[in-house]
């Protein structure tokens, strides 16, 4: 049964640590404790849940183990509780027959339970074993389908000791192919042996070229191992996020930033990191531009609580970022003015009971203005960063104006501030230095900034910021306007 990402992961809305109770009380009924099976494997994952779960730092395996179906855990409970109603008869003669026993051993039921089902089966008059019949192979589908998940996130709770690793070139066909014809969990284990060893370029390759896949670049219906093996390869890659080209890194966040925040990504973290390892200024503004440019360019549609919107992402963050500069002139925060915006697409109220996918979309637009507005990392607090000018805050922020346009009246209040910690020259060399004059935005932009500037009397009359040479078409910086 296929279907999209978000149903995976949104799980109907149930918390992640509730996603096994269904199952739970049957467990106890029917493990063994002497047996890693199917049964034992849910109470040993409940105990983790419970117990340790939310205060584990992320890894790349931690969202699967709120990828397990509630739905068809729940479903299962059902049907076997049904079976276990039409044969729960007291003075049952335990009797082993054989053949009974077969009918219900796909079930990974104890011993106990197993004789008993099979002898009150063989009691029970035509009435009652019709409707066993009829029940149990639904029990038994929903259960094939539950037991590979169950064996995959009870390997991840007993890493590092673990099943026989599959070689590099199993591992890119079972990816290829989307996880299937092979042992799923043996699978996830060699992937994450793999991603932390010397192999890590190999899984880089192998994933890449998985994610690069129409049916996960269009969020098309998966089958829940393809699932597995997207949220996998995501969290790997972010996880990778500074040590990637900056080709992948802009490839990243424009085809998978939201769904990073939906699978439990934390990119807040990682971006911040990754601008706090730039150099310089202009390395930082640089990273920054580009990162903005492509989360606005993003198409990923996002989740509206069943079949997703028709709105990209790009396009919601964009009309984000302009109900925001009006609300904060209002005197209201951030955070406030994202949980009013996203309640207002999602048509509701928002508090801490919300749907998850309110958070996602919340999250995903604070970051976003974060890096547009340079708030994104706070340079009273990150001081440590070997970005070395004194004022560097202040000039990330000026440069952001500049580089994002329709900023230009706060540059002009900046400049005529005779208490402003930048010079105004030194402001212009790094405009040089951080934009690409290749780029028709960025002419426009540097066009209509002189033109602003003059008319405030920060530029005389005649300066321009850049020249156009008609030899060969092209635009150069000022040089008597700029220092060489």
């Amino acid at each position: 049964m296929k279907t999209k990402l978000y149903n995976y992961l949104y799980n109907t809305g149930v918390p992640i640590n509730e996603v096994y109770t269904p199952l739970l009380a049957l467990a106890n009924k029917f493990a063994s404790p002497s047996s890693n099976n199917f049964w034992q494997t849910i109470i040993t994952v409940s105990d983790y849940m419970k117990a340790r779960y939310q205060t584990e730092q992320w890894y790349p395996e931690k969202i699967i183990f709120g990828l397990v179906e509630w739905k068809t855990a729940s479903d299962l409970a059902a049907s076997l509780e049904a079976i276990d109603r039409l044969l729960a008869r007291s003075g049952v003669s335990l009797v082993d027959n054989t053949k009974t026993r077969g009918k219900f051993i796909g079930l990974e039921l104890n011993d106990a339970t197993l004789k008993h089902w099979a002898s009150a089966y063989d009691l029970a008059d035509s009435v009652v074993k019709n409707r066993v019949d009829s029940e149990l192979p639904i029990a038994l589908s929903l259960f094939a389908r539950l037991n590979i998940q169950f064996q995959t996130v009870g390997m991840l709770i007993n890493l590092p000791l673990g099943p026989a690793l599959y070689s590099k070139a199993e591992v890119n066909n079972f990816v290829n192919v989307g996880g299937a014809d092979c042992d799923f969990a043996r699978l996830v284990f060699t992937l994450r042996e793999m991603s932390i060893t010397d192999a890590r370029h190999e899984v880089y390759v192998i994933v890449k070229e998985f994610l690069l896949a129409d049916h996960c670049l269009n969020n098309e219906n998966l089958e829940w191992e393809q699932a597995v093996l997207l949220v996998w390869s995501l969290g790997f890659m972010f996880n990778e996020f500074e040590r990637l080209s900056s080709e992948d890194q802009i490839w990243l966040i424009n085809n998978y930033y939201y769904r990073a925040f939906a699978i439990g990504v934390p990119l807040k973290i990682i971006l911040q990191s990754y601008l706090l390892s730039s150099r310089w200024v202009v390395e930082y503004v640089r990273k920054c531009s580009a990162l903005i440019l492509n989360i606005e360019n993003n198409s990923e549609n996002v989740y509206f609580g069943g079949e997703e919107n028709n709105s990209a992402f790009g396009l919601i963050s964009a009309e984000y970022h302009r109900r925001l500069a009006d609300k904060i002139s209002e005197g209201l925060s951030d955070q406030t003015v994202a949980e009013a915006f996203v309640a207002g697409l999602f048509g509701g109220g928002y508090d801490e009971s919300a749907p998850t996918y309110y958070h996602w979309l919340q999250e995903a637009l604070i970051v976003y203005v974060g890096l547009k507005e340079s708030t994104l990392v706070d340079w009273l607090k990150d001081g440590d960063s070997p970005l070395n000018y004194e004022n560097r805050g202040e000039l990330i922020k000026l440069l952001t104006y500049f580089v994002y346009g329709g900023e230009f009246v706060k540059l002009v209040e900046y400049f005529q501030d005779k208490k402003s910690k930048v010079p105004f020259k030194i402001f212009l060399n790094y405009i040089k230095d951080a934009v690409d004059l290749s780029v028709d935005v960025i002419i426009q932009n540097c066009l209509a900034f002189a033109e602003v500037m003059r008319d405030n009397g920060l530029l005389s009359s005649d300066d321009d910021l850049i020249e156009y040479h008609q030899e060969d078409g092209q635009f150069y910086w000022n040089k008597k306007l700029l220092k060489q």
